[in-house]
C-alpha cells in the first residue's frame, strides 16, 4: 500500500502485503486495509486480516486475528467498521467497532454467494455492496437493522461495482460496463438519473471523488493499471456519449453447437444453461490423504566431471529417470532419481517431505503448543571411478578405485515470529569409503578387492534463516531484500584410517578423530533504485572451524561460482573463511517478449561487481594476503512452454592476485587470468 501526495507527487510505501479496498477515517488520520498475516499453522496458510495505519505516527495496528477479512471500511462517525468475511467460498457482511471488537454477520449467504466493496451510508444505517451470484455484479443495500436487502442497480447482462457515496450522500459513483467497457457513472438518489463521468477504451474502476469535484479512479491500459485524476469532470448524457456496436456473447461458428453430435466433449446447452441456484448438496466427510500418480521422467545428463584425459564421449553420457508424487494438499512428497553410465557409476538421490505437524501427538503438539515443524529425510548415494598409486617397496603400483560417497539428512524446520523467519534443526550422517580393485605386486603375489571406509560423521546442525524479498516483478532476475543465513554446526568425524597389527595377527583400524565446532553465516542487502528496476546489493560471507588448524578435507571455499569468480573453486580455502561482494545489476532489456520455441524470452539484466577476500588456517590471518576480483554477469529470464523458469546466467571475472598453490607436489598457479561460468538455472541463487 502507498500514499500518494498529489502535489509533491512523492511515493510513500505503508504496507504490503495488502490487498482489496482500503478506506480513509472521516477525519483523514488513519487508514484500514486487509493486510496477510502468516499464522504458525501446519499448512503455513495465510490468512488475511484487519489493520489500521495511523498517518501522522507511521504506526500500524492490527485489529483483528484469524478473521479472514477484506474491504473494511469506516462508519461516517468513524465509531464502526463494515468489511467481508470469507468462508468456505462464500463471502458475508460484518460490521465491528473500529477497534475490531465486537463483530456482528449481518448477512447470512452459504451457497457461494459473493460480496465485495461494502461502504456505509451517509446516515450510517445502510451498507451499499456488489453482489454476485451468476454472471455479473449488481449493486445491492442492506439496511442494517433489518437485514432487508434491495437492489439499486440489476439490469440483466449488465456488471455494476466500485460503489461511493459523494459527501453530502445525494449521489452514487460506480464502475458498469453498460456499453461494453467500464466507465465510471453516478447516480442521483433521488431521481435515479444515471450520468457518465468517462468514456475509455481499457477500463475504468473504483471511482473516488472529492469535495472539490475531482475524481480519481483505477485506469486500465496496454501497459497494466494506472491511477488516473480527472480535475473538474463533467457528467454527460449516457445517450449521447460515443459508443461502439457490442460483439455478441457467443462466437456465431459455436454459437449453435449445443450437443454431443457436433463431435465436442462438452454438453454446450447444459453449460450455456447452467443454472447456479440449482446445485447438488454433497455431503461432507473428514478429508482422507489424496496422492497424485507416481510420475517418472527420463533424464539424460552429460557429466565431465573428470579430466579429458580419464573419459571417453560415452562415459560422460549418464541416463536416468526421475519420479516423484505429491499429497495434493502438499502434507507429504516424494522426489527420487537414478542415473548411471556405461561404467557404472552412479547418482542415486531419495527426498521425502512430511508437512503435517507431529505424526505423533498432533493435538498436544499443534493445539496446545502450537508447534508444527516440517519434516524432511533425504539420502544420497554417488559412485566414481578413479586411479590411486599404492607404493610396495621400490614399486609404484597403479589401481582402480572407486569412490562410494554415502549422506543421510534428516531435517525438521519450523517458523518463528513470522513467515520470513525460520528455524531449522538437522541431523547427517556420511560415510565415504573406497573400493580398491584387485592387483598383483611385482613379487607375482596377488592381492583381493578390498573396501576401506575413509571418512565417517555425524553431525548436528541448527540453521535460523531470515528471507524477505521486495514482492516484485523483477524479484527473481534483479531481487530487492535481505537474506540472512547463520548454521552452527557440531561434527564428530573419523578420518585417515590406519591399520595395527596385532599380537595375534589380526588388524585393527583406528581413525583420527575430530570433534569440531563450526559457524557459517550469510547476509544479502539489496536496495533498489529506479522502481527496483536497478539494485546495489551486499553479500558477506565468513565462516570458521573452532579450535587448532585440522586437515584441507574440512576446508570453507570462498572461490569459485558461489564465492569469488575471479579465482577457481579449490584456489582458496581454509579452516576460516570471509569474502564480501557488491553487485550493481540493471536492465538491458526489460521486455524482451519473443519466443524461440520452445522458450519464451522475457528480460536480460547486466551487472558489474568486485569481490573481496580470503581464507586461512587458524591464526594466519594477513590482511595482505587478501586477494580481489571484478566481473560482469548477463541474465536472462525465460519461461519454458510459457510456464517453467528458465533462467540463464553467463559470468566472465578476472582475479587480481597471483599466488600459487601445491597439489600432489607439483605447484599450481592462480589469478591474473579469466574465468568463465555459463549455468541454466530455474531461477537466480547464485
Amino acid at each position: 500500500m502507498f500514499i500518494y501526495d498529489i502535489s509533491t507527487k512523492r511515493t510513500e510505501n505503508i504496507s504490503s502485503p495488502v490487498s482489496t479496498n482500503y478506506c480513509w477515517s472521516p477525519d483523514g488520520k488513519k487508514i484500514i486495509y486487509a493486510k496477510r498475516n502468516s499464522p504458525q499453522t501446519i499448512h503455513h496458510s495465510t490468512v488475511f486480516d484487519l489493520y489500521e495505519y495511523n498517518v501522522k505516527s507511521q504506526e500500524e495496528n492490527r485489529l483483528t486475528t484469524n478473521l479472514r477479512a477484506y474491504s473494511p471500511s469506516y462508519s461516517p462517525s468513524g465509531k464502526m467498521i463494515c468489511f467481508v468475511v470469507n468462508k468456505d467460498g462464500t463471502l458475508n457482511l460484518e460490521i465491528a467497532d473500529a477497534n475490531g471488537k465486537n463483530n456482528d454477520p449481518i448477512t447470512a449467504f452459504n451457497n457461494g454467494e459473493q460480496v465485495y466493496n461494502p461502504k456505509f451510508s451517509r446516515d450510517g444505517k445502510k451498507i451499499i455492496f456488489d453482489f454476485s451470484y451468476e454472471d455479473s455484479r449488481k449493486l445491492a443495500e442492506i439496511d442494517i437493522e433489518t437485514g432487508k436487502i434491495s437492489y439499486l442497480l440489476d439490469d440483466p447482462g449488465v456488471d455494476y461495482r466500485n460503489p461511493f457515496y459523494s459527501k453530502d450522500g445525494k449521489k452514487l459513483y460506480f464502475s458498469s460496463n453498460r456499453t461494453g467497457i467500464f466507465n465510471i457513472y453516478s447516480m442521483n438518489l433521488e431521481s435515479k438519473e444515471v450520468k457518465q463521468l468517462t468514456n475509455v477504451l481499457g477500463g475504468a474502476f473504483m471511482p473516488s471523488v472529492d469535495t472539490s469535484g475531482n475524481l480519481v479512479y483505477s485506469l486500465y491500459t496496454a501497459e497494466g493499471y494506472k491511477i488516473a485524476l480527472l480535475r473538474n469532470y463533467t457528467e454527460r448524457d449516457t445517450a449521447i456519449v460515443a459508443s461502439y456496436q457490442r460483439p455478441d456473447p457467443l462466437i456465431k461458428k459455436y454459437a449453435a453447437i449445443d450437443t454431443l453430435k457436433a463431435g465436442s466433449d462438452f454438453d454446450w446447452l447444459k453449460l450455456k444453461n447452467y443454472n447456479d441456484r440449482n446445485i447438488t448438496k454433497f455431503e461432507t466427510k473428514p478429508y482422507k490423504s489424496q496422492f497424485t500418480s507416481l510420475s517418472f521422467v527420463p533424464v539424460l545428463r552429460f557429466d565431465t566431471y573428470k579430466r579429458q584425459d580419464q573419459y571417453s564421449f560415452f562415459e560422460a553420457i549418464k541416463p536416468g529417470v526421475y519420479f516423484f508424487s505429491n499429497e495434493v494438499l502438499n502434507r507429504f512428497s516424494i522426489f527420487g532419481g537414478a542415473s548411471i553410465n556405461i561404467e557404472g557409476e552412479r547418482d542415486l538421490f531419495l527426498q521425502f517431505s512430511y508437512d503435517n505437524g507431529f505424526p505423533f501427538f498432533k493435538d498436544f503438539f499443534t493445539k496446545t503448543l502450537k508447534f508444527n515443524p516440517r519434516f524432511s529425510l533425504d539420502g544420497y548415494n554417488v559412485t566414481r571411478k578413479s586411479q590411486g598409486s599404492f607404493v610396495a617397496g621400490a614399486d609404484t603400483i597403479n589401481v582402480g578405485i572407486t569412490y562410494d560417497l554415502l549422506s543421510f539428512d534428516f531435517g525438521m524446520a519450523f517458523n518463528i515470529i513470522n513467515f520470513n523467519h525460520q528455524l531449522r534443526l538437522g541431523y547427517s550422517f556420511n560415510n565415504y569409503s573406497y573400493i580398491a580393485d584387485p592387483f598383483a605386486l611385482p613379487s607375482g603375489i596377488t592381492t583381493r578387492a578390498s573396501r576401506e571406509t575413509y571418512f565417517r560423521a555425524n553431525d548436528i546442525g541448527l540453521q535460523y534463516q531470515y528471507d524477505f524479498t521486495y514482492p516484485d516483478k523483477n524479484s527473481d532476475i534483479n531481487p530487492v531484500g535481505r537474506n540472512i543465513s547463520v548454521l552452527f554446526d557440531y561434527e564428530m568425524s573419523d578420518i585417515n584410517p590406519t591399520l595395527t597389527v596385532n599380537e595375534d595377527g589380526s588388524y585393527t583400524t583406528e581413525y583420527e578423530a575430530n570433534n569440531l565446532f563450526k559457524i557459517y553465516g550469510f547476509l544479502s542487502q539489496g536496495f533498489g533504485f529506479f522502481d527496483n528496476k536497478h539494485s546495489l546489493t551486499l553479500k558477506l560471507s565468513g565462516a570458521t572451524i573452532f579450535g587448532p588448524p585440522v586437515e584441507s578435507f574440512y576446508d570453507y571455499y570462498a572461490s569459485g561460482l558461489p564465492g569469488m569468480k575471479g579465482y577457481p573453486f579449490y584456489s582458496i580455502g581454509g579452516g576460516r573463511m570471509v569474502f564480501g561482494n557488491l553487485t550493481y545489476r540493471f536492465p538491458l532489456i526489460s521486455k524482451i517478449d519473443t519466443r524461440v520455441s520452445p522458450m519464451y524470452l522475457d528480460k536480460l539484466y547486466l551487472s558489474f561487481y568486485g569481490d573481496y577476500g580470503n581464507a586461512w588456517n587458524g591464526s594466519d590471518f594477513n590482511i595482505r594476503e587478501f586477494k580481489s576480483d571484478v566481473g560482469a554477469q548477463l541474465r536472462l529470464q525465460a519461461f519454458s512452454f510459457y510456464v517453467f523458469p528458465t533462467s540463464f546466467f553467463f559470468d566472465a571475472a578476472y582475479g587480481f592476485n597471483k599466488f600459487s598453490d601445491y597439489y600432489q607436489g607439483q605447484p599450481i598457479t592462480y589469478g591474473q587470468e579469466w574465468n568463465f561460468y555459463f549455468g541454466m538455472l530455474f531461477g537466480f541463487d547464485l
